[in-house]
């Protein structure tokens, strides 16, 4: 690639972020110096709530473990699109920690490159579906496992 082209790929980003309205979630008050910057204020839940609940465009959260957590207890996020790395730096954090409502996902979108990075995308697929994961007609070596059990 060209260094004009690409300049006028960044510059075309650059555009397109500062157009935007950026929701930005902290605990306090922030100093915002991107443009069309909004503090969602001392409830971001409730704001987010209100935010779904108006006309605007799709809200996309990138990076904010803490703020997902909250969001997914509030039953706010509709999917959900992980970017899976083939790396162990720690012992990471949870993508649905101790307040989260128990929900179900659909896979939507699964890619996977020749490093071992996956992009998936879950979308809510409603309430947890109980049942049971045995095949309907068990095979032989399980009826004869069954056998060996009694």
């Amino acid at each position: 690639m060209h260094r004009s082209s690409f300049d006028a790929a960044e510059a075309s980003i650059a555009d397109t972020f500062n157009k935007v309205t950026k929701y930005v979630a902290t605990r306090t008050r922030p100093e915002l110096a991107w443009q069309n910057s909004q503090w969602l204020g001392q409830d971001a839940v409730a704001a987010v709530r209100d935010l779904k609940a108006g006309d605007g465009p799709d809200l996309l959260i990138q990076g904010s473990s803490d703020f997902s957590q909250s969001l997914l207890a509030a039953d706010l996020i509709n999917d959900i699109r992980l970017i899976i790395y083939p790396l162990a730096l720690a012992r990471g954090k949870r993508l649905f920690g101790d307040g989260a409502i128990p929900a179900a996902f659909k896979l939507t979108r699964c890619t996977s490159s020749e490093s071992g990075l996956i992009a998936a995308s879950y979308e809510r697929a409603g309430d947890i579906q109980t049942g049971s994961f045995a095949p309907d007609t068990p095979s032989d070596a399980e009826i004869e496992r069954r056998k060996n059990l009694k």
